[in-house]
């Protein structure tokens, strides 16, 4: 964790912290958070790592860039906007950001643009060359 200690995290958290909603930690989401609108409740991973704070901070994109009112996105444009949120969070804050968390939101964003073209949604090109997503590479329906 070196340069993000444990104070540096809860300030982060507590600037960044959407109003009116609560911090739970996740001890089955290792990997993975969600943010619930009903109970306006973001679970991530205990926020002791670069990791956690990531998921932390894409949760928190969720919710400020309204995908609870919202009904006009694909899923894949939804997930970019967190990544993006994210990871452009972390580097406005100075933390260094490692590979595998970039890899990991491109895997993330390339997965929901699977997903979205088998609904036969249009995929977004820019998102798609983010993700390296390639639709050629995919298996016919």
């Amino acid at each position: 964790m070196a340069g993000l200690t444990r104070e540096r995290i809860t300030s982060l958290v507590k600037r960044y912290r959407p109003r009116g909603w609560s911090i739970k930690a996740s001890h089955r989401h290792e990997t993975g958070g969600d943010a619930d609108s009903e109970t306006k409740t973001i679970t991530v991973p205990r926020l002791e790592t670069v990791w956690a704070l990531h998921i932390f901070f894409h949760e928190c994109g969720h919710v400020y860039r309204d995908h609870f009112k919202r009904f006009d996105m694909c899923s894949h444009q939804e997930e970019y906007e967190a990544e993006i949120y994210a990871l452009h969070l972390m580097k406005a804050e100075g933390i260094h950001i490692p590979a595998y968390i970039i890899k990991g939101a491109r895997e993330n964003v390339r997965l929901r643009c699977e997903e979205d073209a088998a609904k036969w949604f249009q995929i977004d090109r820019k998102i798609a060359r983010w993700a390296r997503y390639d639709p050629r590479l995919q298996p016919r329906h």
